[in-house]
């Protein structure tokens, strides 16, 4: 049990130290100042509760770049329950735009430490 876990830390790790990876994360997770929020933020709002931002030409271009992929790994986590909670699981103490913002704070905490 420990030996997989351990492998799990290190697969995403080796993950986390991409360059790739990291500068998609920096794409992704930094805040517009024309949209107010960041291109994971409105490509999961999208995906999970249908809500459609009107966007800036900038984030247009990355949101029709990353929906793809991001709705992918969204919907998939969501049927194993294993990487995230699902959003019908959140009650209303903690909001669907709250958990979000959070997880965006988590991606922008990976960033620091790697």
């Amino acid at each position: 049990m420990k030996f997989k876990t351990y492998l799990r830390h290190k697969i995403l790790y080796l993950i986390a130290i991409n360059p790739i990876t990291k500068h998609t994360i920096r794409v992704l997770t930094r805040k517009c100042e024309t949209c107010k929020s960041s291109v994971l933020e409105q490509i999961m709002l999208n995906t999970t509760i249908g809500e459609e931002n009107i966007k800036c030409n900038r984030c247009n271009i990355l949101y029709r770049f990353y929906r793809p992929s991001i709705s992918f790994f969204i919907k998939k986590s969501n049927i194993n329950n294993k990487l995230f909670i699902s959003f019908s699981n959140i009650n209303d103490n903690y909001s669907v735009p709250s958990y979000i913002k959070g997880l965006n704070s988590i991606l922008r905490g990976v960033l620091t430490l790697v």
